[in-house]
C-alpha cells in the first residue's frame, strides 16, 4: 500500500494511493487503517514529504563498508538532519551560498509506525510504517573530523532542503535488506547498489537507534548511502529510484542572493 502526505483542498492530509487515485485513510495511520473514500486523482494533489513537522529525521552514516568493520565499532554512525531539510518529490534542492562543494547521497529511508525504545533486532521491522526514497544532501566541508564538535555538531547535514524524501511510503515492501537502489544525476547513473551491501541491516539500525533515543510514530531513519558520491551543481536534476517504491525526483537551484 502506498501512503502519501499531500496538500489538497487547501489542507494537508494523509491518504492512500491506488493507481492514479487518492483515497482518504479510514482508521488510524499509526494503528489499523484501510483506504477510505476516493478524494481525487494523483494529479490534483501536491505531494509533500512523508514526515510531519516535529518528527525526528535520523541519519545512519557510512553503512556501506566491509562487514569486517562491525568488529571495530559498537554500531553504525548516527546523526540528525534538520526538520527544515525535508522536501518533497519535485521540490528544489537549494545549493547554499556558503557551500563550496555539495554532494548527493541516495538512500533507503523508513518511517516509524509505533513507539520504540530498546527494541530488539527481531522485533525492529514490526515498528516500521513504510519505506521511501531519500537523498541525504551533504556539504562535506562542514563535516570534517577535525571539528572538535564533530560528534554532536554535524553541520554539513543541517541545511534547509537537504533531505528530499518521498514520493510516498510503501508499506508492502518485500525485503528492505535486498532492495535495488539507483541514483541518477542528469540521467546518468552514479550510484547502483543493493541494500544487501549495508554493514548493518535495516533492523539492526532501528534497534541501535532505539537504544540511544526513543523513536515515535512518524520519526524517520535514513539508512546511509552506497559508494559513488559526487558533487552537484545548480541546474542538475537528481533522481533516487528504489525498486518496489518508486522514483524521487528533485532539481537543484542556486540560493537566492
Amino acid at each position: 500500500m502506498r501512503i502519501a502526505r499531500f496538500l489538497w483542498d487547501e489542507k494537508v492530509r494523509w491518504g492512500v494511493i491506488e493507481g492514479d487515485e487518492v483515497h482518504a485513510i479510514s482508521g488510524d495511520l499509526f494503528g489499523s487503517f484501510r483506504p477510505g473514500q476516493r478524494l481525487c486523482t494523483l494529479g490534483e494533489v501536491k505531494l509533500l514529504a512523508p514526515v510531519a513537522p516535529g518528527n525526528k529525521i535520523i541519519g545512519i552514516g557510512r553503512n556501506y563498508r566491509p562487514k569486517e568493520v562491525r568488529a571495530e565499532q559498537d554500531g553504525p554512525g548516527v546523526f540528525l538532519k534538520s526538520p527544515t531539510g525535508a522536501i518533497a518529490h519535485r521540490e528544489p534542492i537549494v545549493y547554499p551560498k556558503i557551500g563550496k562543494r555539495v554532494i548527493y547521497e541516495g538512500e533507503l529511508a523508513l518511517v516509524i509506525g509505533k513507539t520504540a525504545k530498546h527494541v530488539s533486532v527481531d522485533e525492529a521491522l514490526n515498528c516500521v510504517l513504510g519505506y521511501s526514497c531519500a537523498n541525504d544532501i551533504t556539504v562535506p566541508e562542514f563535516t570534517t573530523k577535525d571539528d572538535p564538535l564533530f560528534s554532536i555538531n554535524h553541520k554539513g547535514k543541517f541545511f534547509d532542503t537537504h533531505f528530499p524524501f518521498g514520493p510516498w511510503l510503501e508499506t508492502n515492501f518485500s525485503d528492505p535488506n535486498d532492495a535495488h537502489l539507483q541514483l541518477r544525476q542528469n540521467g546518468v547513473v552514479k550510484q547502483d547498489a543493493s541494500t544487501s551491501q549495508m554493514t548493518w541491516n535495516v533492523q539492526e539500525c532501528i534497534s541501535f537507534v532505539s537504544d540511544i533515543m526513543t523513536l515515535y510514530p512518524g520519526d524517520v531513519i535514513s539508512t546511509a548511502s552506497p559508494p559513488g558520491l559526487e558533487p552537484i551543481q545548480p541546474g542538475d536534476v537528481l533522481e533516487v529510484e528504489i525498486d518496489g517504491i518508486g522514483v524521487l525526483h528533485n532539481p537543484v537551484i542556486a540560493e537566492a542572493v
